[in-house]
């Protein structure tokens, strides 16, 4: 997160769009990996200073279709809110240091939901260093 500062991640609409993103990359590939899930709650903390469990975390990555909500809680975002949670997304999808197809796809779906284009999901993939 050292991209990001908490006073960027202040607007409680752009925490929310945030943990739905990174909720939706994570669950994409159906494997809830321990890497992934310390990356979404260190991100959360760095945030919002509050904890996330571990189990609420799979709970929500299991339960929740996130497209639908992820595109209500987008209008109220700028652009540069927008990237920041397709920034978010894209780091949880190499926190496990293996970007798949899936992820990939979803990160697409993200990019889609957020009004921006696979350009921008390129761009934010080169920001977190995947390969």
């Amino acid at each position: 997160m050292s991209e990001m500062s908490r006073e960027a991640f202040s607007n409680v609409y752009l925490q929310s769009a945030v943990l739905q993103a990174m909720l939706m990359v994570m669950a994409a590939d159906e494997v809830l990996a321990d890497p992934e899930i310390t990356a979404l709650q260190d991100l959360f903390r760095a945030m919002t200073n509050e904890e996330l469990s571990t189990d609420m975390v799979r709970e929500e990555a299991t339960r929740r279709n996130q497209g639908r909500q992820l595109a209500d809680l987008a209008p109220p975002l700028d652009d540069e809110q927008r990237q920041m949670v397709l920034w978010a997304a894209c780091w949880m999808a190499v926190a496990d240091d293996q970007v798949q197809k899936a992820e990939v796809s979803v990160l697409s779906e993200v990019a889609a939901a957020l009004g921006l284009g696979e350009a921008d999901v390129k761009t934010q993939l080169d920001r977190v260093g995947a390969a």
